[in-house]
């Protein structure tokens, strides 16, 4: 009897020790944290203030880790960062004139520079999330209007609404696995 109850225990252990290791498989292909972006991510979360857990979210929605991915609104690399809104960041709020617009796909560049954007629209919102991402995805301008129409109850781009929620969604999983 003794002998069945151990023998159901062990394999009581062994399933959720393969589960568990399916999980962290599963979870590591599916919502990735690039290790070779530990660090860049680590220090851009200290630099400008933003969870490291937000930064990963957005680079999964936005490029899904990709630093060579394109956007057809010429957004470009791991943070999907326009050339405009890039000389925007450059000339205004870092002054590095001398770094010129082939810095874009530069992994530790493009994530410093999402994240230094992402910053700027938290303070600008009062730390509301939402608009901050749906700035960041649809551009302050757009964002502006919406408020100015009393409209942040209802995004009306839908691929705006679809963006806030992937990265609320990503970033609950980074906090779970990643981060907590």
């Amino acid at each position: 009897m003794k002998a069945c109850q151990d023998i159901k225990k062990f394999f009581i252990f062994f399933m959720i020790l393969i589960l568990s290791f399916l999980g962290v498989i599963f979870f590591g292909f599916i919502y990735p944290v690039k290790y070779k972006y530990n660090n860049i991510i680590n220090r851009a979360s200290e630099r400008y203030n933003v969870q490291k857990e937000l930064i990963c979210a957005m680079i999964k929605a936005e490029s899904n880790f990709n630093q060579d991915a394109h956007s057809h609104a010429n957004a470009q690399g791991l943070m999907q960062i326009t050339p405009e809104t890039f000389e925007w960041l450059r000339d205004y709020y870092t002054h590095e004139k001398n770094l010129d617009i082939s810095g874009i796909k530069n992994p530790e560049t493009n994530i410093f520079y999402g994240s230094l954007l992402i910053s700027i629209l938290l303070k600008k919102y009062n730390y509301d999330e939402e608009i901050a991402l749906g700035a960041y995805n649809a551009g302050i301008t757009t964002i502006e209007r919406w408020k100015n129409n009393n409209n942040l109850d209802y995004i009306p781009y839908k691929e705006t609404r679809n963006y806030i929620k992937k990265v609320k969604l990503f970033k609950k999983i980074y906090q779970i696995f990643y981060f907590n």
